[in-house]
């Protein structure tokens, strides 16, 4: 049996997106047939949990990328600090995020790498965050016959990503944490 994922969901998230993504991927079944790569904005200096956080809510493998690293289906893939992140051939590759990139896109980064090769098996979401990125990743991938789902944004503690994946990026969807996980599991299965 192939451990190549069918789909690839790209998560996006910044301030207030830490609780909505545990409630989606408590929402996610055990057997996944999609790889889910998970971006959140940290601070240049922050040393990142997510990781080890993310496994006290899924029972999918969580994993730190790193670069090369091919996608296996069922696993759930999370940036570095300080790095910015592509798809390309089945992997993802990492390159430092350079001093002069002072607003943070590495949303838009992985999703516009993804939409073209990956077309309708690629997944956006994006959760709360305070700035607008994953609005032109998000739109590229439903432009290329992706889906793109943005958190509900009365729901979200800071709505600027997901009203901007709604704006910009012309997001297909607009659910409840829950509801995104649920209809991510649909999708794919």
């Amino acid at each position: 049996m192939s451990k190549n994922p069918e789909y690839i969901v790209a998560i996006g998230l910044s301030a207030g997106g830490v609780h909505p993504l545990h409630e989606l991927l408590n929402h996610l079944p055990t057997e996944l047939n999609a790889a889910v790569i998970v971006v959140q904005h940290l601070h240049r200096a922050y040393k990142s949990m997510a990781s080890s956080l993310l496994r006290m809510h899924t029972s999918l493998p969580v994993v730190t990328v790193k670069n090369g690293m091919p996608l296996e289906k069922g696993h759930i893939y999370v940036l570095p600090e300080n790095q910015m992140m592509t798809y390309a051939d089945g992997c993802l590759w990492l390159r430092e995020r350079k001093p002069e990139e002072i607003i943070n896109r590495a949303i838009d980064i992985l999703m516009n790498s993804m939409a073209l090769p990956l077309g309708s098996k690629a997944i956006s979401v994006i959760l709360s965050g305070l700035d607008g990125d994953g609005s032109k990743g998000s739109l590229l991938i439903g432009q290329q016959g992706g889906i793109t789902i943005a958190q509900l944004p009365i729901t979200a503690q800071h709505p600027s990503m997901p009203n901007g994946a709604l704006g910009i990026g012309e997001a297909q969807y607009s659910l409840t944490p829950k509801a995104i996980g649920e209809l991510i599991t649909q999708i794919v299965s």
